[in-house]
């Protein structure tokens, strides 16, 4: 099957409203409007982990604020649930069962920060709530991510923050670059100059990461230069390098409306919709459209390669 990466947002709502949110998500009170019944999730869900080999993002909004993210789960086969990979912020209750939880392909924390002063700079939340879930998920025998978005306050912290996530029970680290979209285009300050991320891969080319974690380490086009340059270092460090680039991409609002690139879609648009799942001939175009991506040129925000740490014994 044609490997597919998807991102589907389950809600346009949202409990924060971070400075880099690129969805722009709605805050609560806000009319969420039209958006896909369990039904819907269900079914499209299912479609496209027998369809593609999928590699499916569930997100918000606070993907966790919808009543009936459970009953979505509960009645998806194990490999669509292994096919998935769920967002949340740590900051409102995950009510699913911790069955469900653990046949997931990934569940991820976003934290920006190892202390409330750096957490605060893109995320209006304390850290107390959050350490209380991963905790939680930790005592249910759930493994879980931690995903950080990097930026100018928080690169020169690389290694506390790994070490105090690792120590909070993350089996993963996830690494993302502060991006400027949605929100995040009116923060220009937050964008990582080229020294400062060439000092990360030296810090990571140097001394390594920490045994404790695995760690993934997700790059733009622009940052693959700068990486390939310190492959062999890294790769003596034990960081295996993926190419991402040719995976063609998909977007689902939550709302039905279809497109192509996480990047271009907000809570209240998908800026290059092409269908709806409303549509009666939807797959067809969805088809069409993923193999027209095979002469695209590549979006310069979404991941090119990827930075992959496997712990030892891991």
């Amino acid at each position: 099957m044609k490997a597919l990466g998807i991102h589907m947002y389950l809600t346009p709502s949202c409990n924060l409203s971070c400075t880099h949110c690129y969805y722009e998500a709605l805050k609560l009170g806000e009319s969420p409007g039209s958006i896909l019944s369990t039904d819907d999730c269900i079914s499209i869900i299912s479609w496209l982990c027998q369809c593609f080999d999928a590699d499916l993002h569930l997100e918000g909004g606070e993907l966790f604020l919808r009543p009936d993210i459970d009953d979505i789960l509960a009645a998806l086969s194990p490999a669509a649930l292994k096919a998935l990979t769920l967002t949340t912020s740590g900051t409102v209750p995950i009510k699913v069962r911790p069955d469900i939880l653990r046949a997931l392909g990934e569940l991820r924390i976003s934290i920006e920060g190892h202390t409330d002063e750096l957490q605060s700079v893109l995320r209006p939340t304390k850290l107390t709530p959050v350490f209380r879930a991963m905790a939680r998920l930790s005592a249910d025998g759930v493994p879980f991510t931690v995903r950080t978005t990097l930026h100018r306050a928080n690169a020169g912290h690389l290694r506390e923050m790994i070490e105090t996530f690792a120590g909070r029970g993350a089996r993963l680290i996830s690494l993302f670059e502060f991006q400027a979209v949605g929100r995040g285009a009116a923060e220009m300050g937050h964008i990582l100059e080229d020294s400062t991320f060439d000092a990360m891969l030296e810090e990571l080319a140097t001394n390594g990461t920490s045994p404790q974690v695995d760690l993934k380490f997700s790059l733009s086009p622009r940052r693959i230069p700068m990486a390939m340059k310190r492959r062999a270092e890294l790769e003596v460090r034990g960081f295996r390098y993926v190419n991402l680039q040719g995976i063609p991409n998909l977007t689902i609002n939550s709302n039905g409306d279809i497109g192509v690139s996480p990047w271009k879609v907000t809570a209240r648009q998908v800026y290059d919709r092409f269908t709806t799942v409303f549509e009666p001939d939807f797959r067809a175009k969805v088809a069409q459209r993923i193999a027209d991506q095979a002469t695209a040129p590549p979006c310069p925000h979404t991941s090119g390669l990827l930075l992959r740490y496997v712990a030892p014994g891991a």
